[in-house]
């Protein structure tokens, strides 16, 4: 597949969630369904709102502020179109970047341990009361003066691209590969999750 990061900056305007009209429970809850629109038009060239996603993924949703699961999750991908991605469980930094080879990755991480912006280099996480499971978007990988460098787009914004305390919600997220680690390592015992976990194109 073609560079992720370099495709990143044309793919406009990020999907987020929070306060999203087009998301289920307000986008509460819309983080896997967000991540699975990023993915349908980074693969497929189109583009769909979280809610749409969510009606592919979990027909007839009864539980509207509750995310998906990964089965449900690769239920919408396959609606979509999008193929070849499965769960994998027990998963690592390293597994994950170089799967955005492969395409757009979906990966679990606790949000408590994401980094903010003074720990990333581009953007960072603003919603700082959430401590909880949540899910994000991996793009791909570069290696700058010696270290891995990770680029990812976090949902956790307005959907209007101002966050509540002003500030601009950022494109993405740059940041290194030890604040992406952290993230999805302290992900186990969160929420009810026993590993770590992503959703990704197998090689």
């Amino acid at each position: 597949m073609s560079d992720q990061v370099a495709a990143l900056p044309t793919l406009k305007p990020p999907f987020r969630q929070l306060g999203n009209p087009a998301a289920p429970c307000k986008g509460r809850s819309a983080c896997t369904d967000v991540v699975g629109a990023e993915i349908v038009r980074r693969d497929r060239g189109r583009t769909i709102t979280a809610g749409a996603f969510r009606r592919a993924a979990r027909p007839g949703d009864r539980t509207p502020c509750a995310g998906l699961t990964p089965g449900e999750f690769l239920r919408g991908l396959r609606a979509f179109g999008v193929k070849g991605y499965e769960y994998v469980a027990r998963v690592t930094a390293g597994d994950v970047l170089a799967a955005t080879e492969r395409g757009v990755v979906c990966v679990g991480v606790n949000y408590g341990a994401y980094p903010g912006r003074s720990e990333c280099q581009v953007g960072g996480k603003t919603d700082m009361g959430f401590t909880g499971s949540h899910a994000v978007s991996v793009w791909g990988r570069r290696k700058l003066d010696g270290r891995w460098i990770a680029w990812t787009r976090d949902p956790d914004h307005h959907w209007d691209g101002t966050d509540a305390n002003g500030a601009k919600a950022p494109p993405y997220d740059r940041m290194d590969m030890r604040f992406l680690a952290r993230a999805i390592n302290a992900l186990p015992g969160t929420t009810g999750w026993r590993t770590t976990f992503a959703v990704l194109r197998r090689a």
